[in-house]
């Protein structure tokens, strides 16, 4: 049994202000400049936060050896005044030289178990399923680069991680055949919740972070269109604009593909640009595999601006950069977050963070009532034992300690 897949009814009140302050695609000599990342990840240990911009020219091809006077920053609280950042690294070839962290999310639905045509069923080789399994194989024999992490997720009405990022590619290649077709019940597609879950599986990992999201149709919650609590969801039923949210605030990039003849999802557009990604479309197994090949060149050809943020109150942040290089000016906007150092935190506190803050108290309070029987200034020992406490002078250039002669 089959379920037809619909448009989703639900996006979050983050999704139009996502869009508002992400990666704008003004003309560029028919080009696009965006912001494909922003990480903060080393805002802690370092103070500095990681801009990754991506220019392209007029035919999607990346625009190479460029120089950081063809950029100008700014920074603030978003929807206020940005000031310029007057100081800035400038890295061109970063997402090579440290690596990419790639995560495949694979739809696992049950249509993606159709033919690539979209007519009867015929040889289990000819399904939308296994034409990815053999583009994305394509895809791990073309990356050379050591340094490169991937990892594969697969998602219906459940979100399962095959294999966490890796270096190993024969670890990838064996989570491919992990994807087995799914029972009726899990054959729903949870788009946007498993991007949700996708995005806090990659915070922890730092760099140049990418999602390249497979789908043959839209979000198909299960809550939404059987009334019983996902099994692994339950009741939460992810809007496209929180799933921006997350993805914002991991500091991960999506580049959708859009992989078969059903209507592709009204959101993934608004997804991929406030994301610093692109929509693909591919309608056979060498476009999909051309397709993945395209986001690892793209993502390759990225420039990184590093910079000091200033101290600014607020969770969030808006920064902005412009080009006014070959090819003539553009802007894009994006907004991060910069957690507790920086401004307040974005979620409510813990009734736990108290106790650091009572045991300070405590200490402080033995620490003042403290006594020490003997306040001259010369130097001298104290010992200590069970008939009290006996203090001898130190004097002279050589002091020599008869712990007999202590005891008496």
């Amino acid at each position: 049994m089959q379920f037809a897949k619909r448009r989703s009814r639900y996006r979050g009140p983050m999704l139009a202000a996502a869009i508002a302050l992400s990666s704008a695609l003004p003309a560029l000599a028919q080009g696009q400049m965006s912001i494909a990342q922003v990480d903060p990840s080393q805002l802690l240990t370092r103070q500095k936060v990681d801009v990754y911009v991506s220019v392209t020219g007029p035919h999607g091809n990346a625009v190479t050896g460029l120089r950081a006077s063809d950029f100008s920053m700014f920074e603030g609280s978003p929807g206020g005044k940005l000031l310029p950042v007057n100081h800035f690294a400038f890295h061109e070839g970063a997402p090579a030289n440290e690596g990419i962290t790639f995560f495949l999310l694979v739809d696992n639905s049950g249509s993606m178990y159709e033919p690539l045509s979209g007519g009867p069923a015929g040889a289990p080789q000819q399904t939308r399923i296994e034409a990815a399994r053999s583009a994305i194989r394509t895809f791990l024999n073309s990356v050379d680069n050591p340094a490169d992490r991937i990892g594969v997720a697969a998602f219906n009405t459940l979100y399962r991680v095959e294999t966490p990022p890796t270096q190993v590619r024969s670890e990838t290649e064996a989570a491919l055949a992990k994807i087995k077709r799914p029972s009726n019940r899990d054959a729903y597609t949870e788009l946007y919740a498993s991007l949700e879950a996708a995005a806090h599986d990659l915070s922890g990992w730092k760099g140049r972070k990418v999602i390249i999201l497979l789908t043959d149709g839209e979000n198909f919650p299960y809550y939404t269109h059987t009334g019983r609590p996902n099994p692994q969801f339950g009741k939460a039923v992810v809007s496209s604009g929180q799933a921006v949210k997350e993805l914002i605030r991991d500091g991960v990039s999506v580049f959708p593909i859009h992989f078969g003849p059903a209507r592709q999802d009204a959101n993934l557009q608004s997804i991929a640009v406030s994301t610093g990604g692109r929509v693909f479309d591919a309608r056979n197994e060498k476009e999909l595999a051309d397709v993945y090949l395209s986001v690892r060149k793209r993502v390759l050809a990225e420039y990184r601006l590093t910079y000091t943020p200033r101290m600014i109150p607020g969770d969030r942040r808006e920064v902005r950069v412009d080009y006014h290089g070959p090819g003539g000016n553009a802007s894009a906007s994006q907004y991060y977050f910069v957690g507790t150092l920086f401004g307040p935190p974005s979620g409510p506190l813990s009734p736990l963070l108290i106790l650091p803050f009572l045991a300070a108290l405590l200490l402080w309070f033995l620490v003042t009532r403290l006594r020490f029987l003997d306040r001259r200034r010369d130097a001298s020992l104290e010992v200590i034992g069970g008939g009290g406490t006996k203090g001898f002078p130190l004097a002279g250039g050589r002091t020599v300690i008869d712990f007999d002669a202590a005891k008496q």
